[in-house]
């Protein structure tokens, strides 16, 4: 029993002086993390300068102005003309005439076309004397109406005496000196937005084409230069509103005629090879001068022109928005700075004269267009940014796009734009190589500026360094 409670003893003994070990450890370590760190102001704080300490701050004090300007590079087909006279025209075409009287005014909407044999070895050629040509027929896939349903249009075509490549884009605001002859080429034609427009063509032009001699038949080129191409247009009319009808570029083109054959005829066609190009006039004039859009060319905006409290965008080539960051001259001063992100807001502004449904779903953003005489092409100069697109949100009633880098590449020096070029984005044929939002979409859009009493914002979170 004494053996017992000694051996409790020393054992409870033990645990006291084992666990005031550990607890003297522990108590020692704490003190050495702590030597090893110190706020601030207790040790070294008064070493570093105030202003050196780095903040993240956020501010939508960033001055931006918007502006509508005239769209002036806009190519209307896909591809350039190379030296074998090879092409693919706009990836749709339009005819058809629409007047806003209020805001935007009018735009009357026709097209050219190149036309060519597809088979340089075709039969005709190889037939000495030519059958007749029974009928020639160009077939056009309805695909797309803006305006009224069911608007009849008097659908005209002319046989061009120019070339086409003296035609660099056509979006209407300069006149491209279209040459045609006076002789109208194709049967009279009524179209009111059926399936399909069918144009008939008339015997003489049919029977031009059917007797075209052997030698040029046997070359694209020479082919070409024989028949430069056809311009398509309609009765202009002043109604209100109207139609612009937009067709799918894959019509047929075809020749219908009797092949002759060892055992008499035989029911024969030959189509041609076909390429579309739009040809957009647009006419600010006519629209009402107390609400008309204010349109000026890039070339004139400054950090010290006035805004308007709206700017507009029109597809088809019409005009097109400039957002400029007035704010990254002052910005530049501050400068180190680092950027964390810069978000730009704006928000559609309505109006009773524009349609409930005319509002630009998605728009497209990109730094600036350029043209190049030498290849015929139009290239956008992307932003820097993760996305060249918007959607409009209607939850928070805003458009919005990261311009993060577009924001530190300006700041830093490294471009020298400052402003942001907006169009209608078109999701069906947007690809990196075709500039084609604002060719396939007419939907009119105003937008609210820097000054407007809900204006556009730069909202931009950063560290001064």
């Amino acid at each position: 029993m004494i053996i017992r409670n000694s051996f409790r003893s020393v054992l409870s003994s033990f645990h006291r002086i084992t666990a005031s070990r550990q607890l003297l450890a522990i108590t020692i370590i704490l003190l050495g993390f702590n030597a090893c760190y110190n706020e601030p102001n207790i040790l070294g704080g008064d070493l570093i300068p105030s202003g050196d300490k780095t903040s993240v701050q956020t501010t939508d004090t960033f001055s931006v102005a918007a502006y509508t300007i005239r769209t002036d590079t806009l190519i209307t087909s896909n591809y350039p003309i190379d030296r074998n006279n090879s092409f693919k025209g706009s990836s749709s075409v339009v005819l058809g005439c629409y007047n806003d009287k209020k805001i935007f005014g009018s735009i009357k909407a026709g097209f050219y076309t190149r036309i060519y044999q597809y088979n340089e070895k075709d039969s005709l050629k190889y037939i000495a004397v030519r059958p007749h040509a029974d009928s020639l027929i160009l077939k056009l896939k309805l695909q797309g109406i803006w305006g009224e349903n069911n608007k009849s249009v008097n659908v005209r075509v002319y046989r061009l005496t120019g070339k086409m490549d003296s035609i660099k884009y056509n979006n209407g605001l300069v006149n491209p000196n279209i040459s045609y002859h006076p002789t109208q080429v194709n049967e009279p034609t009524v179209y009111s937005g059926e399936d399909t427009l069918k144009i008939k063509f008339t015997q003489a032009f049919a029977d031009t084409l059917m007797n075209v001699d052997t030698s040029t038949l046997g070359s694209k080129i020479k082919f070409v230069q024989f028949m430069k191409g056809l311009y398509f247009t309609i009765d202009s009319y002043s109604d209100p509103k109207g139609v612009l009808y937009s067709f799918a570029n894959s019509g047929s083109f075809t020749m219908h005629y009797m092949k002759p054959t060892s055992s008499g005829q035989k029911k024969a066609t030959y189509s041609y090879a076909i390429g579309y190009f739009n040809y957009f006039q647009h006419d600010s004039t006519t629209a009402d001068p107390a609400l008309r859009i204010l349109s000026r060319p890039l070339s004139s905006i400054t950090d010290n022109t006035p805004q308007d409290t709206v700017f507009g965008i029109e597809g088809f080539g019409g005009v097109r928005g400039l957002i400029k960051l007035k704010g990254a001259k002052e910005w530049k001063k501050l400068m180190p700075i680092a950027i964390h992100r810069a978000e730009l807001r704006f928000d559609i502004q309505e109006h009773s004269e524009l349609p409930s449904d005319s509002t630009i779903k998605q728009l497209y953003f990109y730094s600036y267009r350029s043209y190049s005489s030498e290849t015929n092409v139009v290239t956008e100069h992307p932003l820097f940014a993760k996305y060249d697109n918007s959607s409009y949100n209607k939850a928070k009633s805003y458009y919005s796009i990261d311009v993060t880098l577009q924001l530190q590449e300006l700041l830093k020096g490294k471009i020298n734009r400052d402003y942001i070029i907006v169009e209608p984005f078109n999701v069906r044929n947007r690809t990196s190589s075709d500039a084609s939002a604002p060719r396939d979409n007419y939907m009119q859009g105003l937008y609210r500026t820097g000054n407007n009493s809900k204006p556009i914002k730069l909202i931009v979170t950063y560290s001064k360094l």
